[in-house]
């Protein structure tokens, strides 16, 4: 099973700053909680892939010449996010990649 710290110290404390989170196949998203809830706002380093998903959570990206391949999501459900990082191995833990 693969692990989340980062992730879930973010979701559950509600942290309002940006969380860099990297994972397991190289890549890095940075998450925060922007309010209460659910919802998380989402950037990702160029590279990264989002998975499928059905609810539409990664189909609409805010986009910006700075941003220079990376892509920044709003209104990001905690289990998307979870998702995408599961899809990319997992969290890279100062050990090695969580499992």
């Amino acid at each position: 099973m693969t692990t989340s710290p980062k992730l879930d110290a973010v979701a559950v404390s509600g942290i309002r700053s940006f969380t860099p989170i990297a994972l397991a196949d190289g890549g890095e998203v940075t998450v925060r909680m922007p309010d209460e809830g659910d919802l998380m706002e989402v950037f990702l380093s160029e590279g990264v892939s989002v998975p499928e998903s059905e609810d539409g959570a990664w189909d609409r990206p805010l986009e910006c010449d700075a941003f220079d391949g990376a892509a920044l999501f709003l209104d990001v459900p905690v289990q998307a996010v979870r998702a995408l990082v599961t899809a990319h191995g997992g969290e890279l833990h100062a050990c090695g990649p969580g499992a």
